[in-house]
């Protein structure tokens, strides 16, 4: 000590303060807080310093506050404590209070740029494919709602989206979450094509809707198809557009389907013509069946044994009497019938005289009232048919004869004996010469009058000799033959025996000329021979006789 004096300690009062936060966590990176310009990370908190009473403090906490975890983040909630800046007049504890946030994504697979309308609906907000993707960041535990629209249509009746699933953070069309931690939702939705079936008939399968695009279709009707009584619609096949083949004739068609398409199908009305006989039964007449609307069918009633075809009705109207074949025009359900009636008949007994036969032969036959029977007389040798009587009447002798049979007939056939036809001529046989002339006549017995003559000359027919007698004046010596025949009124022919002409040759000069034998039809051979032999003898004879007279006379 040097002097007096005073030793004073000067005290300030200080208080402490304290930076603090709730809700962040290890994950937490990055300034929290800054105190008076000096940044505080999560690691630093609680930051606690002591400060003279009345200094002023000024400090900021980060609105959001990063985190090494993907797609979260702390957000300020709020501050607890005095606002920035502040003078300490106590001791205080500041808090920055925050919440954890997660990031999540909404977005769509699937959908075109071809739709341009709403696709999700977020917490009452409207999205389009335009907006999306889009992210949100939400309050871990916060509740939050969307819906998926479904369908999507771009064009009506044409091509829409249809939701599929989710996928992400849920699996639900529409629904309400509660944020536990980040992620994504994603609508996923598949293209559909509208397919169009018309066809009024067929119970066609599939019937007009939807259909996932690339997927196949086997599109079908039922044909025929019933229709009213008598009436059927029968499928010709169909015409397509879009994925549809353009056309086809089946009633069945296989397809891939990848745009908007439509199916036709295509019918025609067939009508049922029934084909019936009065009285029933009696035969079957080809025709019925079904057939094209407007088509003309052709009807034809067959003959039938012990019936009479009377006429055709088409739906009890007459077709007129006899009239047949007709033609049917099936514009409607028609029913065709041919009537009949029973055939009345009658007996025709055929009976002959002796001599001869009938084609049919004698007997009893029956025959259909109306009907026509030819009847042919077939005498025997040496018989002709005289003439017919029928039911006991002559009615002549044309043959054959025609018999109506409008009743029970007797037809009888009347022959009478012909004696043989036969021929003779004469002389026999003659000599003379050279252009004199023999007059053949001749003798006919039996047969048919009238009669026709036809003389022969050495086998050959002599024109013009065509009579009874024939004179015949040789030309040159020779052996000529003659022969005659008659034909009568029934063709019958009869031939004369051969008469022979000698005809010797002149002498001259002591010279006799050979003598020509002619042909005689079919002379025997050694008949021949005989003939020539006598001949020379004669003609030598002749010559010595001609010789002695000369020598006598000289």
């Amino acid at each position: 000590m040097t002097s007096s004096g005073d030793i004073v300690g000067n005290y300030a009062t200080q208080y402490k303060v304290i930076f603090d936060h709730t809700g962040l966590d290890s994950t937490a990176t990055g300034t929290v807080v800054t105190v008076n310009g000096s940044p505080k990370t999560f690691s630093d908190l609680p930051f606690e310093i002591w400060v003279n009473e009345s200094t002023t403090i000024t400090y900021s906490y980060e609105n959001l506050v990063s985190s090494t975890t993907p797609d979260k983040r702390f957000y300020l909630t709020s501050i607890t404590g005095p606002a920035s800046p502040f003078t300490v007049t106590a001791s205080v504890t500041i808090t920055g209070n925050y919440i954890i946030q997660y990031k999540i994504t909404f977005n769509q697979s699937g959908v075109g740029i071809d739709f341009a309308n709403t696709i999700v609906n977020i917490d009452g907000n409207n999205y389009t494919l335009a907006d999306l993707p889009v992210s949100f960041w939400w309050n871990e535990s916060s509740t939050h709602n969307f819906s998926f629209y479904s369908p999507l249509t771009v064009t009506p009746n044409a091509k829409r989206y249809v939701w599929v699933s989710t996928t992400g953070l849920s699996n639900q069309q529409s629904d309400t979450i509660t944020i536990t931690t980040s992620g994504d939702i994603t609508g996923n939705y598949k293209t559909q094509y509208y397919l169009t079936v018309n066809s009024p008939y067929g119970d066609p399968t599939p019937t007009s809707g939807w259909f996932d695009a690339n997927s196949t279709i086997t599109a079908s009707v039922t044909s025929p198809w019933a229709g009213p009584p008598g009436t059927r619609y029968v499928c010709t096949g169909w015409s397509g557009t879009g994925s549809v083949p353009a056309s086809g004739t089946t009633t069945s068609v296989t397809f891939t389907i990848n745009e908007p398409s439509s199916i036709t199908w295509n019918w025609i009305t067939q009508y049922y013509l029934t084909v019936e006989t009065d009285p029933p039964g009696i035969v079957t007449i080809p025709g019925e069946g079904w057939y094209n609307e407007s088509e003309d069918v052709t009807l034809n009633a067959p003959a039938v044994p012990d019936y009479t075809f009377d006429y055709w009705d088409v739906d009890g109207v007459s077709q007129g009497a006899g009239v047949n074949p007709i033609t049917v025009h099936m514009d409607a359900p028609h029913t065709a019938t041919a009537h009949y009636s029973p055939v009345q008949y009658y007996t025709l007994t055929i009976t002959t005289t002796t001599g001869g036969t009938t084609d049919p032969a004698p007997g009893t036959y029956s025959y259909a009232n109306c009907s026509y029977v030819t009847v042919e007389a077939l005498p025997d040798a040496n018989y002709i048919f005289d003439h017919w009587e029928l039911d006991g009447v002559d009615v002549g002798d044309a043959n054959p004869i025609t018999i109506h049979m409008d009743s029970n007939h007797t037809l009888h056939a009347v022959f009478t004996y012909v004696p043989p036809l036969t021929v003779s001529i004469s002389p026999s046989s003659a000599t003379i010469e050279p252009y004199e002339s023999v007059t053949f006549t001749s003798d006919v017995s039996g047969g048919t009058p009238p009669y026709s003559y036809q003389w022969y000359l050495d086998g050959n027919p002599v024109p013009g000799a065509n009579e009874p007698t024939w004179t015949f004046t040789p030309t040159s010596p020779g052996v000529y033959y003659v022969y005659l025949v008659v034909t009568d009124q029934n063709m019958v022919q009869a031939q004369s025996s051969t008469a022979r002409i000698d005809v010797p040759p002149p002498v001259v000069g002591g010279k006799v000329e050979p003598i020509i034998i002619h042909d005689q039809p079919s002379p025997d051979s050694s008949l021949l021979v005989f003939t020539l032999i006598i001949a020379a003898v004669v003609t030598s004879l002749g010559s010595m006789i001609i010789r002695k007279k000369v020598r006598k006379k000289s």
